[in-house]
């Protein structure tokens, strides 16, 4: 009975060092440390960090408690981007919070740096709950190296929103882009248009390629022509880059222009900031947008940059898609199924930057 009491007594007062270091109630400690309903993942977190630190061990059985089905699951959100840039995919992070209630699971939100992605394999590098063995279940936003994946999903259950990764036991999350670009299609159709370009092809990325294959798509749909030479290939780095400066697209303006002077003056791009990019280096060159030509851009999440119309362009559904990817990895934990892919249809924003064919 001395050592039972000995034992809580220190438990409670490494607990109230630990309210008093986070500057949080003792009860608020405590019932993150047991994985209690209520509580922020950042403040949980928090909380098990610096118990850790003081060598706090987790009640006997409380380790299974965190990963029971019937009391959560810890599930990892990371994102690797440029430092400035992941936020443009609150959209993702709001769904999957807003449905983790539901599912009874405890967020761990994690980002690196786009040229350190390789460093979350490093257990030193990694959340606390993750290499100790507490997260089971991965989301992972914006495309992750073909490695760093592989060896994820051979240790957790893996969704990835948007990106596929062929070969791999992951699950995706993704847009109908085969649609989505027909929408676009159709309404350039409508304006008059039938000679369009496409500009951001990339083989190394999933969404690039399916988008490009939408476009392809939607041609034959309408009876237009396709031509290689109105197809612009853009690397990976200057369509990830986000921020780079636009005179590294000079040379895919100067194709532009000659597309337009044959006729081409619509074009189709691969994301927003393809089409922002597009735009002002058209701009540049004194054409005007969109009395001389159209641009569509992809996903909708931007607002206008670079001193641009806002773009006409497929608005990707965000919330709904974070939601189903924390639905996906649960289901997997629960139930292990062949991986599975999920499409979500676009809607089509008309912005300032399609107008009607110019007359010949």
């Amino acid at each position: 009975m001395r050592n039972v009491l000995y034992i809580f007594c220190m438990k409670t007062l490494v607990q109230a060092r630990i309210a008093e270091t986070l500057q949080l109630s003792q009860g608020t400690v405590s019932r993150a440390l047991r994985n209690r309903p209520g509580i922020r993942p950042e403040v949980r977190m928090k909380v098990l960090e610096v118990a850790s630190q003081l060598g706090y061990q987790l009640p006997s059985g409380n380790q299974d408690d965190l990963l029971d089905t019937d009391r959560g699951h810890f599930i990892g959100i990371l994102l690797h981007a440029p430092h400035d840039r992941w936020r443009s995919r609150d959209g993702f992070l709001s769904g999957i919070s807003a449905m983790a209630p539901t599912l009874d699971a405890s967020l761990v939100l994690h980002h690196v740096n786009t040229i350190e992605c390789e460093s979350v394999l490093l257990p030193e590098n990694q959340p606390p709950v993750m290499r100790r063995g507490y997260m089971k279940g991965l989301v992972l936003i914006f495309r992750w190296p073909h490695k760093v994946v592989q060896e994820l999903s051979q240790r957790f259950a893996c969704v990835s929103v948007q990106h596929e990764y062929a070969g791999l036991p992951i699950d995706v999350v993704g847009a109908n882009h085969v649609q989505a670009m027909q929408d676009l299609a159709k309404h350039l159709y409508a304006l008059g248009h039938r000679q369009i370009g496409f500009v951001g092809r990339c083989n190394e990325l999933s969404w690039s390629r399916s988008r490009f294959a939408g476009y392809v798509d939607a041609l034959c749909q309408h009876g237009l022509e396709y031509s290689p030479e109105r197809v612009i290939d853009v690397a990976t780095m200057d369509l990830e880059g986000y921020e780079r400066p636009i005179d590294p697209w000079a040379k895919h303006i100067d194709r532009i222009i000659a597309q337009m002077n044959k006729g081409v003056r619509a074009w189709m791009c691969s994301s927003d900031f393809v089409g922002y990019a597009v735009c002002r280096g058209l701009m540049n060159r004194g054409i005007r947008i969109p009395e001389d030509v159209s641009i569509t851009g992809f996903d909708a999440i931007r607002e206008p940059s670079f001193g641009c119309p806002l773009l006409t362009a497929s608005a990707v559904p965000q919330h709904a898609m974070g939601a189903a990817a924390l639905k996906v990895v649960i289901s997997r934990l629960r139930r292990p199924h062949e991986p599975s892919h999920t499409l979500f249809g676009c809607s089509l924003r008309v912005g300032a930057s399609t107008g009607p064919a110019p007359a010949k």
